[in-house]
């Protein structure tokens, strides 16, 4: 619409089957996919800006119930009808030649709209309208740069809001959110005999958050899969 700034809009069709996994807890039926999705990008000398918006209806989406297998393999099934609607944003923007950010949001509604819980292929109860399962309305993540010759510096930040192991909209069900930091410093070190080595240094949850990313539900109680505290992790990468 004018020098650096773009709208657009799409519509996508998709149909997907289930997959082997799907196959083994039943005949899962094939999945469709209707997307519409509208934006608009902006860029302008140090500085990138995308909003996005979409809507996506389902018929009968493979979603996770919040089962799992004899093997700690997650288990799918159909849903019937359902829709996954929201808002993203992310912009980037640098600051001078040292110094640069990244910010992305995600504002997001996931509901079934006529959600029946299962024991196998047998229906037991029909609950409705519900929140999909492992779908958090509020995603948002930031990166800080800082560049000093072979140097690199960076923080960055993720927040996820809370969401349910299951699709049954119990409030036992519930992941609760997490804040989570990290920061990394890396070296490029001088060229030598193993072409320019590349010296990293990465400290993941460095404010010691203590959270589940994941679980299950099992005889309708649910069960937390805890992350790390503070860790650190040396890479040393060689090029030949």
């Amino acid at each position: 619409i004018q020098e650096g700034s773009t709208l657009y809009a799409s519509y996508a069709l998709a149909h997907r089957e289930g997959n082997r996994q799907d196959y083994l807890f039943g005949e899962p039926e094939p999945e469709q996919l209707h997307d519409v999705e509208a934006g608009w990008r902006w860029t302008e000398n140090h500085l990138f800006l995308q909003l996005n918006t979409f809507f996506m209806f389902y018929r009968n989406q493979l979603v996770l119930t919040g089962e799992i297998d004899n093997v700690g393999g997650f288990i799918r099934r159909n849903v019937g009808r359902s829709f996954r609607s929201g808002i993203e944003l992310e912009s980037n923007y640098r600051f001078d030649e040292n110094w640069s950010a990244q910010v992305n949001l995600a504002l997001s509604r996931n509901r079934n709209l006529d959600y029946s819980e299962s024991i196998g292929d047998t229906a037991v109860s029909n609950l409705g309208n519900t929140p999909i399962a492992f779908s958090p309305e509020i995603v948002g993540g930031a990166v800080i740069n800082y560049n000093w010759e072979s140097w690199t510096f960076s923080w960055s930040s993720r927040y996820v809001g809370e969401q349910f192991l299951s699709n049954s909209d119990k409030p036992r069900h519930i992941l609760p959110s997490y804040f989570v930091n990290d920061f990394r410093m890396s070296w490029n070190a001088p060229k030598g005999v193993f072409g320019r080595p590349v010296i990293m240094l990465d400290v993941f949850n460095v404010l010691d958050e203590k959270y589940a990313s994941n679980g299950y539900v099992f005889a309708n109680a649910p069960f937390y899969y805890p992350q790390a505290g503070s860790n650190v992790m040396l890479t040393v990468r060689f090029s030949f």
